[in-house]
């Protein structure tokens, strides 16, 4: 995902890292032998906006998903929708954690944080079935299973709302996700455990 450089004059251009499954569609999509570029114009920071250095403590390059003994965090993906699956596994693992796999469903997630005891879930509020991540999320918290960051994109949904924030000690992160924010979330999660 979007990581960014900043240049002598304040403008930031922002690296985007696609996920396998948009790279092999876009494969089958595009003559033999030729490349695809995409060029952006860059984006002026607003007055006011702390300049930092690439390198600096804001650069989510420096989120790194390893534990204090310098053990990758494990992350467990619970997402029905296969390209933010795949886009969030790659963020986990650019970051330096280790992903433990894709669940599709809110009973399959219970189940395997239950077998594989992940450090971290993260877990989708909209899911096929009987029950959704929400749901799971509350079960997988009770049973002390894993740590939870639970990842949404239904902020403007009220119901939504109030259901996560009975969801105490559990982090939340709207859509789009950004690979800083997303990784300060696992952290925290995970140091929260």
């Amino acid at each position: 995902m979007p990581a960014p450089a900043l240049d002598g004059i304040g403008h930031v251009t922002y690296k985007c890292v696609m996920p396998r499954s948009a790279l092999a569609a876009l494969a089958k999509h595009t003559a033999s032998g030729a490349s695809v570029h995409s060029v952006s114009s860059r984006v002026k920071l607003l007055p006011g906006t702390p300049r930092q250095p690439p390198g600096g403590p804001g650069d989510p390059r420096n989120a790194r998903l390893v534990t204090d003994s310098t053990r990758p965090v494990r992350v467990l993906i619970v997402d029905d929708d296969p390209a933010v699956a795949a886009v969030l596994e790659d963020m986990v693992v650019e970051a330096g954690g280790e992903s433990l796999g894709i669940i599709t469903s809110a009973l399959a997630a219970i189940g395997a944080a239950a077998v594989i005891a992940p450090d971290v879930v993260l877990m989708d509020v909209r899911l096929p079935g009987a029950m959704d991540g929400i749901e799971a999320a509350g079960i997988i918290r009770a049973r002390r299973s894993a740590a939870l960051v639970v990842v949404t994109g239904a902020a403007a949904d009220p119901d939504i709302r109030s259901r996560l924030k009975t969801l105490e000690g559990i982090e939340i992160v709207f859509k789009p996700v950004l690979e800083n924010e997303l990784c300060a979330a696992i952290l925290r999660a995970h140091a929260g455990r």
